[in-house]
């Protein structure tokens, strides 16, 4: 019996190391989608409002009189800064 204990006791450590570094993997897996999911609809949101931004500054340059080519300075900055942020494609 002391021989056959020791022989099923390695069997089971053997298959809990192996159960539990699948499911780690599974796991990180999982998790691994969620954040890449946050994450595009972090950078989704910040494009939309820089966008807006955008969009509210040419309004304000249509209107802006004399202070119109210290804006669209400020504006080509912003697009500069955008393009440096957007993914490629």
């Amino acid at each position: 019996m002391t021989i056959f204990r020791g022989i099923v006791g390695r069997h089971f450590e053997r298959k809990t190391g192996d159960v539990v570094f699948v499911n780690l993997s599974r796991l990180a897996s999982q998790w691994e989608e969620i954040v890449n999911g946050a994450l595009l609809k972090l950078e989704k949101d910040a494009m939309r409002r820089l966008d807006s931004l955008v969009a509210t500054i040419q309004k304000l340059i249509a209107s802006a009189g004399q202070e119109a080519p210290r804006i669209r300075q400020d504006l080509e900055r912003l697009q500069e800064l955008r393009d440096r942020l957007s993914p490629p494609g």
